[in-house]
């Protein structure tokens, strides 16, 4: 009400007006609930009215602000965690969004596609796969087991983690939604000459054809990889359905990295259920501790655990179940 009284005196009363009402001032000191009877009765019915109808407009807005406040503190807010799609549609608008690759310069970054967005710096684009290379080095000493002579990756998207890994692996597998990644990632490793590379498209929309896709095409293999993927995953248990087919894609001594978006109790960084392509970035999400506690329930004995609290990254190297470093 002192703001809508503010601003009126301040840009539709004239001068004159003041001065004829004989305004007291300063209006919003000591004792101003008696001034602003005196203001108002002193006011002519237009200027009253003008009072009136701004307070209102403001009152409104205030209200608005507040409710959308209240709401986001909560978490209730429209972009995925109030509202809930359907396994099947969120799974449909993630297959979408990364086939997009193919022709979306922002999806290729997304994706990191050599020489797009922020990987138009060759060096930055080279120094992902190298990290890779030495946390696959620390995974199999941690395991105390030779090197892998085939690998899954899960999610290569334009090659990075391939360039660099392939060359030291007999054989390659790739799974992905995404049939330009699958081909983007082909094309960088044949340009460093390796070509035992098997590309294997899955539809996150029907989880049993992707198990039977990847059990019915892919031999077990020593390293299970998985970087910036399950942070993207349509729904916490579609990532849990991936890490248990991880295992049984794995030999009986094989290891795996996986990297999770950890849920740091933020709304920014909780799992959300709708609004896949707004989302995308921060999508999937687990608790530290939760996502552990998954690996050993589904088959796997964590080695170590590797955080970026910057990014809520959680890196979680494991070995399968029954295996002993020697």
């Amino acid at each position: 009400m002192w703001l809508a009284i503010r601003f009126i005196l301040a840009q539709q009363v004239p001068p004159l007006a003041l001065s004829r009402y004989a305004i007291p001032a300063p209006i919003f000191g000591p004792g101003r609930k008696n001034q602003l009877i005196f203001i108002l009765s002193r006011l002519g019915i237009k200027h009253r009215m003008l009072i009136q109808a701004h307070w209102r407009k403001s009152m409104a807005q205030d209200l608005i602000r507040r409710a959308t406040r209240a709401l986001r503190r909560q978490g209730a807010f429209l972009s995925g965690v109030m509202l809930t799609q359907s396994e099947e549609k969120r799974a449909a608008e993630a297959a979408q969004f990364w086939s997009e690759s193919e022709n979306n310069e922002t999806i290729k970054d997304k994706s990191h596609w050599r020489g797009f967005g922020r990987y138009a710096d060759d060096d930055v684009w080279l120094k992902i796969g190298h990290t890779r290379l030495h946390e696959l080095e620390s995974l199999l000493a941690l395991a105390g087991r030779g090197p892998a002579q085939s690998m899954i990756e899960w999610g290569p998207g334009g090659g990075s983690n391939a360039v660099a890994l392939a060359p030291t692996m007999q054989k390659f597998y790739g799974v992905d939604i995404s049939q330009a990644n699958l081909d983007e990632c082909g094309r960088q490793l044949r340009s460093v000459g390796f070509t035992n590379y098997d590309p294997v498209l899955v539809d996150p929309a029907n989880i049993d054809l992707v198990k039977d896709a990847c059990l019915a095409g892919i031999e077990p293999v020593d390293f299970f990889l998985s970087v910036a993927v399950f942070q993207h995953f349509p729904s916490k248990a579609f990532g849990l359905e991936i890490l248990s087919l991880a295992n049984r894609l794995m030999k009986p001594d094989g290891v795996a990295l996986i990297q999770i978006r950890y849920d740091d109790g933020s709304i920014r960084m909780r799992a959300k259920n709708s609004n896949y392509r707004e989302n995308a970035m921060f999508f999937t999400s687990y608790k530290i501790d939760e996502f552990w506690i998954a690996a050993e329930e589904r088959g796997f004995r964590p080695l170590a655990l590797k955080l970026m609290p910057e990014v809520c990254y959680a890196y979680y190297f494991l070995a399968k179940a029954g295996s002993q470093a020697t």
